[in-house]
């Protein structure tokens, strides 16, 4: 199988299963439990990215790296992942006493072992995208989220309440770590030069500064509703956020996984880069525009049936966020393009400068609680959408009419799908008509006419799905 492929077909599996798994946890605990683990998750996320440090897509970027080069990485790796931990402990009571929660310092001494672990494995990682390796990785990966779900699932029917998503993450660090090194069988030299490490600090700088820029873009909303509208409130805007998220991160993952590896051998010729990037975002358009509406149209349905009346807040918080979904999908392989090109500079400044504005209009959303949160993000991920292409198409001299050309179709035949169920899905709510009913069948109704209208307007694109994951550098 290619690349793609086994991306594609692994991510897509991992990510229903961590969506099944989300759902009866959502049934087993209560909006605050989640909410307090995404307290914790603003920070670890944070520290997450210099634990890592970039080495990882250092090592896929940079060609010609011999096992001492490696090696040298791997031992920097573990003693920044060993830094991290430490510091976390240390400043648990502090971020507890931030959000006025004194539950969250133990959380995040917990989960601050997660980094230690990760630092273990993360060149293994690296090593096996870069030789394009996804069948073993997927299968690790799969496995992991099955086994750590399970135990979460255990644990909160158990009565452990928010502790079945703390030791979830950090029994997936351990599964991973386990997988990883026992049959890959690639184990580092006791060797390190500093001189080995060197060449990755200018990339690692720039590329850290701006996933730290764009974390805080991400996780600004959270950061403000925890701190001042408390761990409920936190919790539904993350399960929105959480559904939103799945076909945008597996589209992302599956696209960039692969192009960064394909994108670094070929960087140099810009105008197939340009010609596979478009292929590309053809395929995330093609596959998310759909669910993005849909979910905005059967977010009541949705909400109720599958998570259940206590959930309700955040039915308008995920409509909201599913038009946000769409804008974001247009940029959502952008990052590929300045590692790929080694500019992660120009993406570190531009990040800076779309965080003032993503910050102003979060800020002034909060005055109307979570649902002026979520409008704000929307709106100023509108705002910096254009500036985001303009600045990376330039990178390869590609033109942000080319993208939308290739959306085109895609566009209308999404509008085609959606314009009659937006109609008649209010029609059949007054009827009282049973949830269940209107969810299924404007799932089904949604899913036929897409499809006819894809075969009525450009048959090729039903075949693009193919093609993709045909890939190949």
């Amino acid at each position: 199988m290619s690349g793609i492929r086994w991306t594609g077909v692994n991510k897509g599996v991992q990510s229903a299963l961590a969506l099944l798994i989300t759902v009866m946890l959502a049934r087993l605990l209560q909006p605050e439990d989640f909410g307090l683990v995404a307290m914790a998750t603003i920070f670890t996320i944070f520290m997450g990215f210099f634990n890592e440090f970039g080495s990882g897509s250092a090592i896929i970027q940079k060609q010609g790296l011999g096992q001492r080069e490696i090696s040298s990485i791997f031992w920097f790796n573990l003693l920044v992942g060993l830094i991290t931990t430490i510091v976390t402990v240390i400043v648990a009571p502090f971020i507890a006493m931030f959000f006025k929660e004194p539950r969250l310092g133990p959380i995040l001494v917990v989960l601050s072992f997660t980094f230690f672990l990760s630092s273990l494995y993360n060149v293994h990682q690296a090593q096996l995208v870069k030789n394009l390796e996804f069948r073993f990785l997927y299968i690790v990966r799969i496995s992991c989220t099955i086994s750590s779900g399970l135990l979460a699932i255990i644990l909160a029917y158990k009565g452990y309440g928010v502790w079945s998503l703390v030791w979830q993450a950090v029994a997936e660090e351990l599964f991973t770590l386990i997988l990883l090194w026992v049959p890959y069988r690639w184990y580092p030299l006791i060797h390190f030069r500093w001189g080995e490490v060197r060449f990755i600090m200018n990339f690692s700088m720039n590329y850290l500064g701006f996933n730290i820029v764009n974390f805080i873009s991400e996780r600004l909303p959270h950061l403000l509703i925890g701190k001042f509208l408390g761990s409920e409130s936190l919790g539904f805007y993350t399960l929105a956020q959480r559904i939103v998220a799945f076909p945008l991160e597996t589209t992302s993952y599956i696209t960039g996984n692969v192009l960064f590896p394909v994108f670094s051998r070929i960087q140099d010729d810009n105008l197939r880069i340009g010609e596979i990037y478009l292929h590309a975002m053809k395929y995330v358009g093609f596959i998310v525009f759909p669910l993005m509406v849909g979910l905005f149209i059967t977010a009541p349905e949705l909400i109720q049936i599958v998570f259940g009346l206590k959930w309700t807040p955040a039915i308008f918080i995920l409509q909201v966020l599913s038009m946000a979904g769409i804008i974001q999908s247009l940029s959502i392989n952008n990052s590929v393009l300045y590692l790929s090109k080694g500019r992660t500079d120009i993406q570190f400044i531009t990040g800076l400068l779309f965080l003032l504005i993503m910050a102003m209009s979060i800020y002034i959303g909060t005055d109307w609680g979570i649902r002026g949160v979520a409008v704000g993000y929307t709106i100023a991920s509108l705002i910096i959408i254009y500036p985001s292409l303009v600045i990376s198409y330039g990178i390869i001299n590609l033109k942000v009419y080319r993208l939308l050309q290739t959306l085109k179709e895609v566009f209308i035949i999404t509008a085609v799908m959606g314009i009659p169920l937006f109609v008649f899905a209010p029609l059949l709510r007054s009827t009282g008509i049973d949830p269940f009913l209107i969810l299924t069948s404007g799932i089904l109704t949604g899913g036929v006419i897409y499809i006819l209208c894809t075969l009525l307007i450009n048959r090729k694109l039903l075949t693009s799905f193919y093609d993709m994951i045909n890939l190949r550098a």
